[in-house]
């Protein structure tokens, strides 16, 4: 018998597992600043993405519609984000590595709506916030409602603390809102990773090749002496 009908569907299965199935989505980040900030995009760390990811800022002097992001390597896109000039109390006491999401005291209230997206399509919402006179911040998305305790100390990122993630479905308009009634300070959004078609199918193959050996190596009828 070919010795390879007798490897164990397990190891097929690891096979398959080993390979690469998540595809690589760009990310769209936001930050408001204060009244007298930048409006040139930055490059920095967030929940989402790495130190070299490239944010979009903005004054929250003004409201924004249709504002145009560039995505996370700076490239222009079709993503948009409006948003209206409401707005909470600043929280100037913010310290740490992170403190360029939540120094400026850029808290913006109301609704957000990023458009430009695909319709159908999952999408993970990172909204963060910060608060000089608020223990709890409130988020909305749909009928889900996430709120955090915000902190002065932003020398990391912790979930419930700094930022809550939001996974949600663009509308078919290509559309995903979001309100606050307490002020949000920066979002980013970002294609909900799925496996990639081609490399599920091989990964799929492998396995099913895996089982099929594994029934007809129990089928073999022992040798007799």
């Amino acid at each position: 018998m070919n010795p390879f009908l007798r490897l164990p569907i397990t190891a097929l299965c690891l096979v398959g597992a080993t390979l690469p199935l998540v595809s690589q989505a760009a990310i769209y980040s936001l930050d408001i600043t204060s009244n007298s900030g930048n409006t040139d995009p930055y490059v920095g760390a967030g929940v989402f993405g790495t130190a070299g990811t490239v944010w979009n800022e903005r004054a929250r002097i003004s409201s924004a519609t249709s504002l145009a992001l560039v995505d996370d390597t700076g490239a222009a896109s079709s993503v948009t984000v409006s948003y209206t000039r409401g707005f909470g109390s600043g929280n100037s006491s913010v310290a740490g590595a992170f403190r360029n999401l939540g120094i400026s005291g850029g808290t913006t209230t109301g609704s957000v709506v990023i458009a430009g997206l695909t319709a159908g399509v999952s999408y993970d919402l990172a909204i963060y916030g910060s608060d000089a006179e608020s223990a709890t911040l409130s988020y909305t998305v749909g009928s889900t409602t996430h709120s955090i305790n915000p902190s002065n100390d932003w020398s990391t990122l912790t979930l419930g603390t700094h930022y809550t993630v939001f996974q949600t479905t663009a509308d078919l308009a290509g559309q995903i809102s979001f309100s606050a009634t307490d002020g949000w300070t920066a979002f980013q959004i970002q294609t909900t990773a799925v496996p990639e078609p081609a490399e599920s199918a091989v990964a799929l193959g492998l396995a099913s090749l895996g089982a099929v050996a594994w029934l007809r190596s129990r089928r073999q009828p022992s040798a007799k002496n």
